[in-house]
């Protein structure tokens, strides 16, 4: 039983779309999600081929789902844009993601034939994961389809364009793994019935349901185009795919269907601009109405992992290729890549160990690690110095050494022999400190044994107190007032508290306020604005449940 990846059948539905003029069918949406607001998750984008009827017409045509990564780089699943070709016989990019080849994409959330307003770029380069290629190879004739070896492989890809492609602003690739029971926001651009279903739209809209991640292994005994055992999952499922609940698992979960293919999976988020998997493959039961075939809705959804733990270490492999990543020492993952990016040159340090300088002798901030920044900051802050550089995307060369050490990794990582790579020592499979344990102990979690799960250390590291404060007050040109704020913080690593729900200022959520929480007390961590007789109202909810608000007006301290 045979059933081709999320795709194919996309492009056969869309063709009968484009002959109809009646837009039909049921009003479901990604197989339960809604319609995404304008501006919502603007890095996610229909990239789209121009389709030649062959009599000199023809139309721009959505084949996939995709996020912006970069400046010219887009994320997307590796079967959009690479495959087995009957005629050739070969395996490899299809002719229309090859350099040279134009392509156009979109982030609009309502599009309608013919598609106005897409943005035309030439390809300079397709990059396909190697693995998927190597897969897709030994046995060509089934690449593309569930159940092939391919989909063991991470299926991804990143095309680079010839130029920067202005007006879409670009989303991060989150290198933290994602933890079961995480949060997250599937969407994507396909079909909103089920995958066995041709739909008669006239639309292509971009649709989006809140999920979750659930255990690799969620799917065994009932998806019946596999045989998994549990152990098969979790050896040959879990290193390389997020692992989403679909329809059969729970009926208001969304799907995936054929056209969401490449979307990204965002951590779920005010600004939604983390990318921690692409849409790539799906599970599926009988259908109750006729057993020799396929129900059409998904059992659950994969996505492709991007995170630094993931299978071949896939955030490295998009980063090493100019894929923007959220910077690891925020995040608590030391994440060292195996060369220099662009404009910058590599330089040795220590006992094998080497970093990156660009031509004004600033170091990428890839290779600064969490001990790092905290010894920056405690040293800034001591000087009266502002401590914004101790997270800046890249640092004085001078500091930089005076900080790193002489080993080689920076202080406070080791390397991994596991992931070939230097890592934060809190990931490091060995003896954790005394304060660690401590603060696992703390939680009535205990830590001790070498064996034990990641998710404990980070909660015991991460799950305590993060208070705003009120630093001063101080009157403006225009007669306004300026309230500068900063904060507090108990836990032991770096806190995630994106703008929303936990991280607000009232009615209005994102006023460019901090989204990542380094230990300790950090000034000037936002600055708003407010008219006199008014007050702004900082309000943080840690990953403790500890609530925690703050208002300034006229009456707080002034400025000195």
């Amino acid at each position: 039983m045979k059933t081709s990846k999320i795709t194919r059948l996309w492009v056969l539905a869309a063709l009968a779309a484009c002959a109809s003029t009646d837009p039909g069918g049921s009003t479901n949406e990604l197989i339960n999600g809604r319609l995404a607001d304008e501006g919502e998750f603007p890095s996610t984008v229909a990239v789209a081929y121009f389709y030649d009827y062959g009599n000199g017409d023809g139309i721009d045509w959505p084949f996939c789902t995709a996020a912006k990564v970069g400046p010219r780089h887009i994320l997307i699943a590796a079967h959009c844009v690479s495959g087995y070709d009957a005629q050739t016989g070969e395996v490899g990019v299809h002719s229309y993601a090859r350099p040279g080849a134009t392509l156009s994409l979109t982030n609009g959330t309502d599009l309608r034939f013919p598609i106005e307003g897409l943005r035309p770029f030439v390809v300079e380069e397709t990059h396909v994961f190697p693995g998927y290629l190597e897969a897709c190879a030994a046995a060509p004739e089934s690449c593309g389809y569930i159940t092939s070896l391919v989909e063991r492989e991470p299926d991804v890809a990143l095309i680079v364009a010839q130029e920067d492609i202005e007006g879409i602003p670009s989303a991060r690739v989150d290198l933290r793994p994602v933890l079961v029971g995480e949060p997250l926001a599937i969407q994507g651009y396909g079909c909103r019935d089920s995958v066995n279903t041709p739909e008669t739209r006239t639309t292509v809209e971009l649709h989006t349901a809140p999920t979750l991640a659930i255990p690799s292994d969620s799917g065994a005994f009932r998806d019946v185009t596999r045989g998994y055992r549990p152990s098969d999952y979790r050896e040959h499922v879990g290193p390389s795919y997020v692992v989403t609940p679909g329809p059969q698992v729970d009926f208001e979960q969304g799907g995936l269907c054929p056209g969401d293919s490449g979307g990204p999976l965002y951590r779920r988020q005010g600004r939604n601009d983390l990318v921690v998997g692409v849409n790539a493959n799906y599970e599926f039961v009988l259908d109750p109405q006729d057993p020799t075939q396929l129900d059409g809705i998904p059992l659950t959804n994969w996505h492709t992992r991007l995170d630094a733990f993931s299978k071949e270490n896939i955030g490295r492999w998009l980063a090493e290729r100019g894929a923007q990543v959220a910077f690891s020492p925020l995040l608590g993952v030391y994440f060292e890549p195996t060369s220099c990016g662009e404009g910058f040159e590599r330089r040795a340090v220590g006992f094998g160990g080497y970093y990156c300088v660009d031509g004004q002798g600033r170091v990428d901030g890839r290779l600064v690690s969490l001990e790092m920044i905290s010894e920056c900051a405690l040293r800034r802050e001591a000087a009266g110095e502002d401590t914004e550089a101790c997270v800046a995307e890249t640092w004085d060369e001078e500091e930089f050494l005076a900080l790193r050490g002489e080993g080689p990794c920076a202080t406070g990582a080791s390397f991994d022999f596991r992931l070939g790579t230097c890592i934060s020592d809190f990931f490091v499979q060995g003896a954790l400190g005394e304060r660690v344990t401590d603060a696992c102990d703390a939680i009535g979690e205990p830590c001790g044994d070498v064996k034990a799960p990641t998710a404990t250390v980070h909660r015991a590291l991460t799950h305590a107190p993060v208070r705003p404060v009120v630093e001063c007050v101080q009157a403006t040109r225009d007669g306004r007032l300026s309230v500068r704020f900063g904060y507090e913080s108990d836990a032991l690593r770096p806190v995630h508290l994106p703008p929303g729900r936990n991280n607000h200022f009232g009615d209005v959520v994102d006023r460019e306020q901090p989204a990542d929480f380094l230990p300790g007390r950090h000034r000037r961590a936002a600055r708003i604005d407010f008219a006199e007789g008014e007050s702004v109202t900082w309000t943080l909810t840690s990953l403790d449940g500890t609530t925690t608000s703050v208002t300034a007006d006229a009456t707080s301290p002034r400025c000195r």
